[in-house]
C-alpha cells in the first residue's frame, strides 16, 4: 500500500464533505477563505494516490517578539479501518517539514490527556509534554 500526503491549497467543496464526513466531524459550512492563506495548512493523507484516508489542518502563527513561526496542528484524523498503518505519522512528518520551510520553531498540538492513540502518535513522531500541568480554557464568543 503506498501512503502519498498532499497539501491541498485551493478550496474543494466536495473534498471537504468527504473529508470530513469520513472523520465523522460535523461541517457547518465549508470555509473557501481558509485556502487564501498560505499560513493554513490542510494535509490530506491518499491510499494509492487516491483514495483519501486521513487528513490534519494546522496553522502558521507569527509571533510579535521573534522573527520565527509557532506551528499550531489543531486537528488530525485518520479514518476507521486505516489507522495503525502509519497514515498519522506520515502527516505530521510533512507538517514538520513544511514547517521547516516557514522558519517556524516549534510545532505543537492538544490533546485529551485520556487520549491515548494520540498520545502515543505524537510521542512516537517525536513529540513531548513540556509541561505536565498546562490546562487549556476555551470562551464561547457566539
Amino acid at each position: 500500500m503506498s501512503i502519498s500526503i498532499k497539501r491541498v491549497d485551493q478550496y474543494d467543496k466536495a473534498l471537504l464533505d468527504v473529508l470530513f464526513k469520513k472523520a465523522e466531524l460535523h461541517i457547518q459550512r465549508a470555509n473557501p477563505s481558509f485556502f487564501r492563506n498560505h499560513h493554513n495548512i490542510l494535509l490530506v493523507a491518499y491510499k494509492n494516490e487516491v483514495e483519501a484516508c486521513g487528513f490534519l489542518y494546522a496553522y502558521l502563527l507569527n509571533m510579535p517578539n521573534s522573527d520565527k513561526t509557532k506551528l499550531f496542528l489543531y486537528s488530525i484524523d485518520v479514518f476507521n479501518g486505516k489507522r495503525r498503518e502509519g497514515i498519522g505519522t506520515k502527516l505530521i512528518k510533512k507538517l514538520k517539514e513544511i514547517g521547516k520551510v516557514y522558519q517556524a520553531n516549534e510545532l505543537f498540538v492538544l490533546t485529551n490527556d485520556s487520549n491515548l492513540a494520540a498520545k502515543g502518535l505524537y510521542e512516537y513522531t517525536g513529540g513531548y509534554m513540556e509541561n505536565d500541568d498546562d490546562i487549556m480554557y476555551v470562551y464561547d464568543l457566539e
